[in-house]
């Protein structure tokens, strides 16, 4: 016969967490990237394609509006080109980019040595595909269409990669009730 603990949530319904109610503590530490979302985007963002696929959906439009303005004194056709390449660019990059720093973010190795691979890699991947895309376009403002990509870019890969660092030790740290 197995014993029952009266302190179990699993076997006390007065506890929220046995009534199928959220443990806050629990939560924050199980869905540590997503934990300060609402619940039904949480849910939706809860895998790497959706996060992927939204961060991808955000840099095509914010980048697109960039390149236009940043060729603002070129003719029409020049500024449409140069929206289009960089915000479907953007999107592209954004999405491996994002697709990337989980992929390598992942092993066995030391968190921080995981942040700096990811963050490397993805930077390096960032600074030679852009110039190259828009070269191959025939963009007339390369250097300034570019540049905040490769700030703005680098910094979503490296706090990226802290927040999915940030979100493995809230999952690993005891929380209240472990200690």
């Amino acid at each position: 016969m197995l014993a029952v603990d009266s302190k179990s949530p699993k076997s006390n319904p007065e506890l929220p967490e046995s009534r199928g109610g959220a443990n806050p503590s629990t939560d924050r530490r199980e869905n540590g990237l997503l934990g300060a979302l609402p619940a039904p985007i949480a849910r939706l963002l809860s895998s790497p394609l959706a996060r992927s696929l939204c961060a991808a959906a955000v840099a095509f439009v914010f980048y697109a509006i960039w390149a236009a303005w940043a060729n603002r004194m070129h003719d029409t056709s020049m500024i449409r080109l140069a929206a289009l390449t960089q915000g479907s660019y953007s999107a592209a990059i954004t999405f491996v980019m994002t697709s990337l720093v989980e992929l390598l973010y992942r092993g066995n190795a030391s968190i921080r040595l995981r942040v700096i691979r990811s963050v490397a890699a993805t930077v390096v991947l960032l600074v030679v595909s852009s110039v190259g895309i828009h070269l191959v376009a025939g963009t007339a403002e390369v250097l300034v269409t570019v540049l905040p990509s490769w700030v703005f870019g680098s910094a979503y890969a490296f706090s990226y990669a802290l927040a999915l660092a940030r979100a493995e030790r809230r999952r690993l740290e005891p929380g209240p009730s472990d200690r």
